[in-house]
């Protein structure tokens, strides 16, 4: 492995970094990055914006080369410096893919993610830079893992993500969505929710219209610069994901992966096999396989110590069975249009406690991290379980498996990752999507004929979701449970 062959990898700083292969001047700094990682840039006058990644516009308006070029128009117009900046951010919404967009003129440089942070923009509160692998940055000023970070990381599965904005380093933070970054003071701003950003308002059937209208947009442009190819479960997510594919694309591939709790007689692989052997698709079912010693090293090296063995595996998996492709998945519409975080639960119910138990760590610095976020959020219609789903579980969890997969060359793209979509999505209430009235209108009208088979038939906790009693008792249940293993498995191996 060698990072020059890593997606979406870059850094940000004074000089150049080695051994980034590609590089230009910004505004003062040297935007270095891999060359497999696309970018793209627009300069005039004192005004620039570069976009890193893969960038497109969900109207269908823009062409993706342009689209520098526009933002530094939207600069512009809002008068140039913070104030064009967060113009210019306004304008954003309608942007979709995965991608961190730079913006630069006489008063500094300022760095925006997409709508979940799925290419990660870690910087440091010292000095400016920004890169997209927090261990990049440590490498270069030379810094020590912290003490108290490393107790809340070791607090969780690696799977999981850190709180808030928390690395493994003092002084290195990840920028979260809704937030932009002034690179020049190392400093993070909350952009939303905020006073001026009322409540779409728009009844259900015009949310899921515009949103189809969105998604076919953002897949086609997805299809114009990348082979991609669609994962199938027994789940909601992943059918919605190929009723979007299927309508855009007349020819698609879908594969399941076997792992350690997925094997060849679940639901998972048979109800794809059957959808796919009825409408004619490409399928394949591929085998579990363990990635070379090679890659774990790559990825501890450059992501980082503390990673999930089975995301390294995945991507290796994937890497061995579709080189050269991207994968498209559904975590938005998992999380979002679920309402997955609280379900229809009352928003007091989102207590630090509660979310604590939702990112599944058992350290009590966690909970001190979850309050400074709390404290931190403006009172808005945007509710709490909301925001954390897509802060935290979108725009820390999703995106550090993405992180990995890009770091070993794995393209992962979501093709419901704009700002303009989840917005829509916000203002239907949580208890309808908990009932997956979203899901079940977008396929309606999109390819109804996905909805005549079963939704993971063999699912025996289902029933926890539909009574906001059972499932408030359930989580904090299941954490506690995860928190016993968790100092039983730390006793097992402090033993002689």
């Amino acid at each position: 492995m060698n990072i020059n062959s890593s997606s979406f990898t870059y850094m940000l700083c004074r000089e150049r970094a080695e051994p980034l292969s590609k590089a230009f001047h910004f505004c003062g700094y040297m935007l270095s990055y891999s060359a497999n990682t696309d970018c793209s840039n627009f300069s005039s006058g004192q005004v620039s914006v570069a976009i890193i990644g893969l960038c497109v516009d969900s109207h269908g308006e823009i062409e993706r080369s342009a689209i520098p070029e526009y933002l530094a128009k939207k600069m512009k117009d809002g008068g140039g410096g913070e104030a064009g900046v967060l113009n210019a951010i306004e304008h954003c919404d309608r942007l979709a893919g995965s991608y961190l967009i730079l913006f630069g003129d006489s008063s500094g440089v300022f760095a925006l993610t997409d709508a979940i942070s799925s290419v990660q923009a870690n910087y440091y509160e010292v000095e400016g830079c920004v890169a997209s692998s927090e261990n990049l940055v440590a490498q270069k000023y030379g810094l020590p893992i912290s003490k108290r970070n490393r107790e809340i990381r070791q607090a969780s599965s690696f799977s999981e993500a850190m709180p808030y904005d928390v690395t493994l380093y003092d002084h290195i933070r990840t920028l979260l969505p809704n937030h932009y970054l002034k690179v020049d003071s190392g400093s993070a701003v909350r952009f939303f929710p905020s006073v001026a950003r009322i409540k779409p308002d728009a009844t259900l059937d015009k949310v899921v219209e515009t949103s189809i209208g969105l998604v076919d947009n953002i897949v086609r442009e997805y299809l114009k610069h990348e082979d991609c190819i669609c994962p199938l479960t027994a789940g909601w997510d992943s059918r919605v994901v190929l009723a979007f594919m299927r309508r855009n694309r007349s020819a698609i591939t879908c594969y399941t992966a076997i792992h350690d709790s997925l094997g060849e007689g679940s639901d998972d692989i048979k109800i794809p096999r059957q959808i796919t052997a009825d409408l004619g698709i490409a399928y394949r079912v591929i085998p579990p396989a363990r990635a070379p010693q090679e890659w774990v090293n790559f990825v501890r090296d450059y992501v980082g110590p503390f990673h999930s063995r089975f995301m390294i595996d995945s991507a290796f998996q994937f890497r061995k069975s579709f080189k050269g492709r991207a994968v498209v998945n559904g975590q938005i519409i998992d999380q979002i249009g679920k309402s997955k975080t609280g379900i229809n639960l009352p928003d007091f119910f989102a207590s630090d406690g509660f979310l604590r138990c939702r990112l599944h760590n058992y350290s009590r610095l966690a909970s001190s991290e979850i309050k400074r976020w709390r404290k931190a959020i403006p009172a808005s219609w945007v509710s709490r379980f909301d925001l954390f789903a897509w802060e935290s579980r979108l725009g820390r969890w999703s995106s550090q498996n993405n992180t990995v997969c890009a770091a070993l060359s794995m393209r992962s793209l979501n093709i419901f990752n704009c700002r303009e979509i989840i917005l829509l999505w916000l203002s239907v209430s949580r208890s309808k999507r908990a009932k997956l009235m979203l899901h079940k209108a977008i396929l309606g009208k999109v390819d109804p004929i996905l909805l005549k088979y079963p939704v993971n038939p063999s699912n025996r906790v289902a029933f926890l979701k539909k009574s906001r009693l059972l499932f408030f008792l359930g989580t904090y249940i299941k954490y506690y449970f995860g928190a016993i293993r968790a100092a039983i498995s730390l006793e097992d191996q402090s033993r002689p």
